[in-house]
């Protein structure tokens, strides 16, 4: 087997975040999607995971908006980000694209289509 030299290490610190967020969903039995939101330094600034399916508490939790994107949207105070990204594990649904609109988040990443 031939070795590419690439670690986890390389990959950038937002999608590792992201990665090990859809896996505690994964875990709790939800859909394995993680999401964070960095500032223009690239500094994580507000995180969120699925939690549809996990149990129901505080906040969305145990309800079919609780996407990770909503999640991590919710810990932003209104305002204009246009130098911030949104990063997430799974391509946003029209819902989660619409609430990262509608937080003026100016730039959106994700790893995998929906």
């Amino acid at each position: 087997m031939r070795q590419t030299g690439f670690t986890w290490a390389d990959v950038p610190a937002p999608w590792r975040r992201c990665l090990e967020l859809a896996w505690e969903s994964y875990r709790e039995g939800s859909i394995p999607v993680g999401c964070v939101v960095t500032d223009p330094s690239g500094e994580v600034v507000a995180e969120g995971r699925n939690r549809a399916f996990g149990p129901p508490g505080a906040g969305l939790a145990g309800s079919a908006v609780a996407h990770a994107e909503m999640e991590a949207l919710s810990q932003i105070p209104p305002g204009d980000y246009p130098g911030h990204t949104l990063w997430s594990s799974l391509e946003p649904c029209f819902m989660c694209s619409a609430a990262a609109v509608h937080s003026h988040v100016g730039n959106v990443e994700f790893a995998a289509a929906d």
